[in-house]
């Protein structure tokens, strides 16, 4: 099993705006988030680092809305972040919000969790070096646009900057990130190193269906067909659940995460 790591890069904002918001976000979703020192790696455990002005959060190892509290970070502080994921050693990818809205997004393999994609929507996750430039002072689109390709897994590739550490790998989305002035610091864990705090936040589950009485039970009735929202292309799909002897909600995790 290759590296899976999530982590935000906040441009511009300060530790102390970040924790704020945080406490507001774990506020709203029955959670908790206040500054604690972990001897070792655990679950709830986040990590904030500022250099350059700009904030790197290391998410817990079982949060997986980092895209959905990203986006609120960035509506809260009026400010461009970069939602970025390492899947399974095999990718590198990012979306960027500004003012809450996603503004820019890019996935060097987006048709890896779904061979069938159009142009267009293979097009949507190419990023745009020009959109990054707009928001992140000081670099221009030469500076990054040789990152935003998409990979040939059946050549070898070569650092796409005179001075990067890594090709095309998961790794590369650090020396993405050093060119738009966001330094990651990884500790002898593997995750980022920085201040500490405790952060988690309840499961949003459905309620389950209740139990039928015992006493002169009513047929079973069957559970509705849902429309499932639709997959944003470029992502993955989720896998249905194993039919259940009666229905049970499913965990809002995604199914290509690990926990």
């Amino acid at each position: 099993m290759g590296m899976f790591m999530s982590l935000s890069a906040v441009i511009g904002k300060t530790e102390a705006e970040i924790c704020d918001c945080l406490a507001t976000y774990a506020m709203n979703n029955s959670g908790v988030f206040h500054q604690e020192e972990f001897k070792k790696d655990v679950l709830d455990a986040c990590a904030i680092s500022v250099t350059n002005g700009n904030a790197v959060i290391g998410w817990p190892n079982d949060f997986y809305d980092w895209d959905g509290c990203s986006e609120f970070i960035s509506a809260q502080l009026k400010a461009t972040v970069f939602s970025c994921h390492i899947h399974d050693g095999d990718l590198w990818m990012y979306v960027m919000y500004n003012n809450g809205k996603v503004v820019d997004q890019f996935n060097p393999i987006p048709d890896y969790w779904d061979d069938s994609l159009s142009a267009h929507e293979l097009e949507e996750w190419a990023g745009n070096a020009a959109t990054i430039a707009s928001y992140v002072p000081g670099i221009s689109t030469g500076d990054i646009d040789k990152y935003l390709v998409r990979w040939n897994l059946d050549e070898l590739s070569e650092p796409a900057y005179e001075g990067d550490g890594t090709v095309q790998e998961d790794w590369q989305l650090f020396d993405f990130l050093r060119k738009l002035g966001v330094i990651v610091v990884l500790n002898e864990d593997g995750i980022v190193a920085g201040s500490t705090y405790r952060f988690r936040v309840k499961e949003k589950r459905v309620a389950e269906v209740p139990p039928q009485p015992s006493a002169n039970p009513a047929p079973t009735p069957i559970a509705p067909v849902v429309q499932a929202a639709p997959v944003e292309p470029g992502r993955p799909t989720p896998v249905a659940a194993a039919p259940q002897e009666r229905p049970v909600a499913p965990s809002e995790k995604p199914w290509w995460k690990i926990w």
